[in-house]
Order: C-alpha cells, then structure tokens, then sequence
C-alpha cells in the first residue's frame, strides 16, 4: 500500500512536470490502472486474517502518541540514534501495553532520536537533491531529474514505513 501511494505520487509530479509531453488518453488509462491497483491492494489487506487496515491505522496513531509525549521532552537534540523500539518499547492500545516494534513513520523516527537539530540537517540535505533535481528538468543528464522523483516517492512512504531507516548505533 505504501508502495503503491509512494508511485502515485513521484509519478503524479514527473506528470506534472513534463505534462507537454503526455496524452490525456495515456494519462487516463494509467491513473485508471493505477486506482485499481490500489484498491485490489486494500480489499486484499481486508481478506487477510487478523490483518485488518483499521487496526493498522489505530495503531500507528497511538505509536505516533506515544513518541510525541517523549519528543515534547528532549525536542532539541532527541534521544541519541539507539533503536526506536529502545527509546519508545510500549505502546498503550485499550487496555493493554503492546511491544512497539516500528514507530512506521521515519519522520518521528528522527524527532525522536536526533531532535529538531538532526531533522533540520536531514531537510536541507533532501530539499537540496529534490532542488537540484528540478533544475536539471531541462538538461541533457536525467538523472538529477530521476533521483528527485525517487525522493518524492521515499518522502511519501516514510509517513507510512521507514525508508530511511537508521541501523542501530
């Protein structure tokens, strides 16, 4: 699902781009394929036993909760680049503590462990690559252009997983 979402939009911006160089046919036909890529992908996630999206969401809000109560605590320089699980290791959901194993957002994975100050670096740095990218649209060389689009489809998934990942220090 993350995936698909991520596709969607690093391929809406590549369109948007370089709209002069697509058909409203082409255009049509993929978002029409793409809708329904996506909407097998959630009822199958539906059908799954004990997988259910609903839960899914819950959960993420209340891992979500719970890293931004110890964030409001150390918001400047976070927690030190240990694991997420070590920093937040529970989470409450109902009435029970539930291990918490991803925080599935890479963005609260970097207030927590490296604060305002390491969120700050890590913008420049992606903000720069996206920038650089836009402005080698035009250019002989691609690539700059191809790396910016895979940003904007890594930006987009790390709301939901965690593409950016640190290893364990």
């Amino acid at each position: 699902r993350t995936a698909a979402l991520s596709l969607l939009g690093s391929s809406s911006l590549a369109i948007l781009i370089n709209r002069n160089k697509f058909k409203r046919r082409d255009l049509f036909l993929l978002f029409t394929l793409f809708f329904l890529m996506l909407f097998l992908i959630f009822e199958l996630k539906e059908l799954a036993p004990g997988s259910v999206i609903s839960r899914s969401y819950e959960s993420r809000l209340l891992r979500w909760k719970e890293a931004f109560e110890l964030f409001r605590q150390s918001p400047i320089i976070g927690y030190g680049f240990r694991s997420f699980t070590d920093i937040v290791p529970v989470f409450r959901y109902g009435d029970e503590y539930i291990d918490t194993g991803s925080s599935h957002n890479d963005y609260i994975d970097l207030l927590i462990r490296g604060g305002l100050l390491y969120s700050t670096f890590f913008w420049f740095f992606i903000i720069n690559k996206i920038w650089e990218g836009i402005k080698s649209i035009n250019s002989q060389n691609p690539l700059p252009e191809y790396i910016a689009y895979a940003m904007v489809s890594l930006l987009i998934s790390a709301f939901f997983q965690n593409p950016f990942k640190d290893p364990i220090v």
